[in-house]
């Protein structure tokens, strides 16, 4: 898929003075570098699906939480859409979509994960409850 997208983008790169690079060893990550009054501005398009939200997937998955597994789906296949056309803004030179962008990619990683962390945690609790109401009968 990158190798039909990035010519294009880095033909049209060459004509709007930016440029791109992937992260190093990362194949989940574009990194859009353009120059605001001589400053370099780096933001990171993080692509859905990568390794931090699967880590999210596969704790609600242990946790059977069908509920936030679908919402954490729905959520990317949202962004699958919306990121880029937001890419698309900040090409195009609206800066002030790389803020929307660097605080999306810091906050929604670490909610996902917490929120799977807690779903872990609960299933547990339920589980050890569970084995002392057992322990508790057989006694």
């Amino acid at each position: 898929m990158f190798n039909s997208i990035i010519p294009v983008i880095e033909t049209y790169a060459k004509k709007n003075d930016f440029y791109f690079t992937t992260g190093q060893g990362r194949a989940d990550e574009i990194f859009i570098n353009q120059y605001l009054g001589g400053s370099p501005i780096s933001t990171r398009l993080e692509l859905p699906f990568n390794g931090h939200i699967l880590l999210a997937l596969t704790f609600l998955m242990v946790s059977k939480n069908k509920k936030l597994i679908r919402i954490l789906i729905i959520y990317q296949l949202v962004l699958f859409f919306i990121i880029p056309f937001l890419g698309w803004l900040l090409i195009n030179g609206n800066l002030w979509v790389s803020f929307i962008l660097s605080f999306h990619n810091i906050a929604y990683k670490y909610i996902f994960l917490i929120i799977g962390f807690l779903s872990i945690k609960t299933k547990a609790d339920l589980l050890s409850h569970k084995g002392v109401q057992n322990e508790q009968i057989n006694t």
